[in-house]
């Protein structure tokens, strides 16, 4: 499908867009990351297939009883396979990933599309071959909601907002569309500070 699209690069290799996602076993809320378990997958945005799957495990259950009775883990296929931070666990498979992709599918991933986790980026530029050519595309949903985000900030921290905010939404109501659309083109200078 990329090639149909023309989707070479000025190396002859063939390049498509993918979408990635990682997550933990359990749920960090935008902090605390210490899950014994990351996964990461990596799928293409043409054909909605799975390009890559990984995890990686800090716990191995076998392991854990032998150290707790001071002994040996006897032979077994042991899933440990991550001794880092948490956190880190998303960006080290995906780099994984973005490193096997001519191997796997003859494909360079130049485009991805995910959330706003800036250090799966940086990582990607600087340790995958075709790196400094891959672009970041951020989720939409991402973006709506720390558009949200940051307008609850904002009128968390502006007392005021809230009452300029319900006269703004009657005069709009009264007024015309033109109006609206203004106030709306404004809403990212309230946002990022720029009033």
């Amino acid at each position: 499908m990329a090639v149909e699209k023309n989707q070479v690069d000025e190396t002859g290799a063939v390049w498509t867009t993918v979408y990635l996602d990682g997550g933990w076993s359990h749920r960090s809320y935008g902090h605390n990351y210490n899950a014994a378990s990351g996964t990461a997958v990596i799928i293409g945005k043409l054909t909605g297939k799975l390009l890559y799957l990984g995890v990686r495990n800090k716990y191995c259950s076998i392991c854990a009883r032998a150290t707790n009775r001071r002994d040996f883990a006897q032979a077994h296929l042991c899933f440990k396979n991550w001794t880092g931070s948490s956190g880190a666990m998303e960006s080290d498979i995906v780099v994984e990933g973005f490193k096997a992709s001519m191997d796997m599918h003859k494909l360079k991933y130049l485009k991805f599309i995910a959330d706003g986790d800036s250090s799966v980026f940086a990582k990607i530029r600087q340790e995958v071959p075709y790196g400094n050519m891959v672009h970041k595309i951020e989720c939409k949903n991402h973006v709506i909601k720390n558009y949200g985000s940051a307008l609850y900030k904002i009128k968390k921290d502006t007392a005021e907002l809230e009452n300029i905010a319900q006269r703004c939404i009657y005069l709009n109501a009264h007024g015309t569309t033109d109006n609206l659309k203004k106030d709306l083109a404004n809403g990212p200078n309230h946002v990022f500070g720029i009033i």
